[in-house]
């Protein structure tokens, strides 16, 4: 049995993620694909546009086998720990032979390998040169850049500008974000890269059959639509499925986004107030900067924007806020860092058909298999109840959001059964 891992955030589902999981069975050889997936909240640091259960089940209606739940505190830590979490989840489940991702330039096998061993090992010169960027008061990526450089030496400067080129691409920073993982713990996954087709990670083109999920949910979240709804232009860019769930969604008034947050982010910003540097490695300065903003606020988008700056990204300061906003501050990280983020794995759905895998996963992980969280106070360790902890007050923030926003009621994680299709 060969197994394929994807690390995904499906925010939504759309055509790429379908022919990313059609391309990494046909290039891998998989009998199974497993989906590790972003629970309500994702990486860019905001809410999911839909519940993860029904992204979960967008996601096996497109091909997935098995969902499995990336913790909060892995999704909402930086892309480090993104990554980590992702590949340490697979890495720990016993049975995934392969982790596939997306990227702009799946052929630079051996760039990628050469700046992966570079961004693990953190040899002198690069951990120099980035202290020296940083302090300069370059953003990270650049100083980041710089510092790959240093350690890479390019022999020409057409080289120099392929490696710029390759280091500025969202998906290849990912990407590499994986490798270094896989090489930091030890990994035995091999890696399938497949090449990112049409649209760009942050486009807002919707002219091919492949377009961002920035684009989708730009779509989708336009104040106005010239006929009512996005039907016309969102029908070519998702599956049959997909098309059906998102409409209904978006005609209810059920896609949530950070603004409906608004008023509890404010709360929450207003309650630790001081403490906001606990929620940042080197939060000193954002802390202040938030904190003398405060009187400001008006809504979550609108003060990303006033507190972001050229050395804190707008991604950056909202995954912050979202942090803030669910009380994962830097000690509640270190302690998920310490145990992979990944101590045991959370199933949200699966196809009957991948009956052979699940029996598969529970005889050989090394970390309990959850199936419904009611067992959890049986199977988990003490880490492993206060990382889950944090998904199940995700879940009921979100649930409550939603249910003021529209009315409609989900159910908590403790009564919603499994998506088995």
């Amino acid at each position: 049995m060969v197994t394929a891992g994807i690390i995904a955030e499906y925010n939504p589902f759309h055509n790429g993620h379908q022919f990313h999981i059609e391309e990494t069975r046909r290039e891998t050889g998989a009998d199974f694909v497993i989906a590790v997936m972003s629970g309500n909240f994702v990486q860019r640091g905001a809410p999911a546009l839909l519940d993860k259960f029904t992204r979960a089940r967008m996601a096996l209606e497109g091909g997935a086998d098995l969902i499995l739940e990336l913790p909060a505190a892995s999704v909402l830590s930086h892309a480090e720990g993104f990554a980590a979490g992702g590949v340490c989840l697979l890495e720990r489940s016993g049975v995934t032979d392969w982790l596939s991702f997306g990227c702009e330039d799946s052929g630079e096998d051996a760039l990628f390998l050469q700046t992966a061993r570079v961004l693990a090992g953190e040899p002198a010169v690069y951990r120099e040169t980035l202290a020296a960027g940083l302090r300069a008061g370059e953003s990270f990526p650049k100083a980041r850049e710089r510092a790959a450089l240093s350690c890479l030496q390019p022999a020409s400067e057409a080289e120099r500008e392929n490696i710029r080129r390759f280091l500025s691409r969202p998906n290849n920073t990912l990407g590499l974000e994986y490798q270094k993982a896989i090489l930091k713990y030890g990994c035995r996954l091999k890696t399938c890269r497949v090449s990112r087709r049409g649209s760009g990670y942050h486009s807002r083109e919707v002219s091919s059959p492949f377009a961002s999920a920035t684009a989708i949910r730009s779509l989708l979240l336009a104040q106005t639509h010239a006929d009512g709804t996005p039907a016309a232009a969102l029908q070519s860019q998702v599956p049959p499925s997909v098309f059906t769930q998102l409409l209904a969604a978006d005609q209810q008034h059920a896609l949530l986004r950070e603004h409906d947050f608004s008023s509890l982010l404010f709360y929450a910003l207003l309650k630790n107030k001081d403490r906001l540097d606990a929620f940042h490695p080197s939060g000193a300065d954002l802390a202040a900067r938030t904190r003398r903003l405060l009187e400001d606020f008006t809504d979550w988008d609108s003060f990303v924007l006033l507190v972001k700056s050229k050395h804190q990204t707008y991604t950056g300061v909202s995954r912050y806020f979202a942090r803030i906003l669910l009380n994962l501050d830097q000690e509640y990280l270190q302690a998920a860092a310490r145990c992979q983020y990944a101590p045991y794995a959370r199933v949200l759905g699966f196809r009957q058909s991948a009956a052979p895998l699940l029996k598969e996963l529970r005889r050989k992980t090394d970390i309990p298999v959850l199936m419904q969280p009611a067992k959890a106070d049986r199977l988990l360790s003490k880490d492993g109840l206060r990382l889950l902890q944090s998904d199940l007050d995700a879940s009921e923030l979100y649930r409550h959001v939603l249910f003021s926003r529209c009315g409609r009621r989900l159910r908590s994680d403790f009564r919603q059964p499994l998506i088995v299709l």
